[in-house]
């Protein structure tokens, strides 16, 4: 069975016992991995790839997002333009994989039954959704069709916080530099991808939630420590899990003061078990 390629991305010299694992599962089912980094990562699990990021994005600083420090939104340009280049399926790094994915040129994974996400994500080289996302996200500055005036998310900013929308060609529009940091992350993540493979119709592709989010994060965090109370169990209908570990995680720890490895019985915890990664050996960072 051919199985397609995964990409990724990670800033930082170092991954967690929570990367590796993610990362590693999707070698353990028999992909081919390739991990991008402007950084020379020193504990990335074996047979992931390292690549140099520059091959996919050589001017990072050029993009507004990196210029205020939004790496999650750079992200969303990266992949888009990763997919785009490489024709590999962008999975975050907080993505464990259950078993191999399909080789479709579709792969769109919802958050939920109505809300669609790009976690795990991939679109044909011509997908009308792909190009209106590079359209998008690929300039120094973010580029809205015009018809986002009527999306909900910017009617919210332009009331609440005042953000003003500057005339862009062909009838679009844009926001200043200053005006960016107001504009939540998940606006150019799962916000424009819902917008754009909804506009096109190319969300009729999208398999359903629990082929790739059968828990939610709270539910995993709780799983995390908690097994016996908080169990979960996994169907055969699942390809993957998110939010193994992720933001929320890190900061309950940094909470805490100090890490706590995951309970034995826990989905992580067997998990790592399972891909034969040491949490004591890679500890996320609590010093937030």
């Amino acid at each position: 069975m051919v199985l397609p390629k995964i990409g990724s991305f990670w800033a930082g010299l170092e991954l967690s016992f929570l990367e590796q694992l993610c990362l590693q599962s999707f070698v353990d089912c028999g992909h081919e991995v390739t991990l991008y980094s402007y950084d020379k990562i020193r504990n990335a699990p074996k047979g992931v790839k390292l690549v140099d990021a520059s091959k996919i994005v050589p001017d990072p600083h050029r993009c507004a997002h990196m210029k205020v420090g939004n790496l999650a939104a750079f992200s969303d340009r990266f992949r888009m333009l990763m997919i785009q280049k490489t024709g590999e399926v962008w999975v975050d790094c907080d993505v464990v994989c259950l078993k191999p994915l399909p080789d479709d040129p579709y792969l769109i994974a919802p958050a939920s039954p109505r809300q669609l996400c790009n976690a795990v994500f991939r679109l044909p080289p011509e997908s009308p959704a792909l190009q209106g996302l590079l359209k998008m996200l690929n300039r120094p500055d973010p580029f809205f069709e015009a018809d986002w005036r009527n999306e909900r998310p910017i009617r919210r900013v332009v009331r609440e916080k005042g953000v003003e929308l500057l005339p862009a060609e062909e009838g679009g529009f844009t926001v200043s530099l200053d005006d960016l940091p107001k504009m939540h992350y998940t606006l150019f993540g799962p916000i424009a991808v819902n917008y754009f493979l909804k506009k096109t119709g190319e969300s009729a592709h999208a398999l359903g939630a629990k082929a790739f989010n059968p828990f939610d994060p709270f539910s995993i965090r709780k799983n995390y420590f908690r097994p016996q109370r908080n169990p979960l169990e996994l169907t055969d209908e699942s390809y993957t899990v998110h939010h193994i570990g992720g933001k929320p995680m890190r900061k309950k720890f940094a909470r805490q003061e100090e890490f706590v490895p995951p309970h034995p019985a826990s989905l992580i915890g067997k998990l790592c078990k399972k891909h034969e990664i040491d949490p004591m050996g890679a500890p996320p960072r609590v010093n937030y």
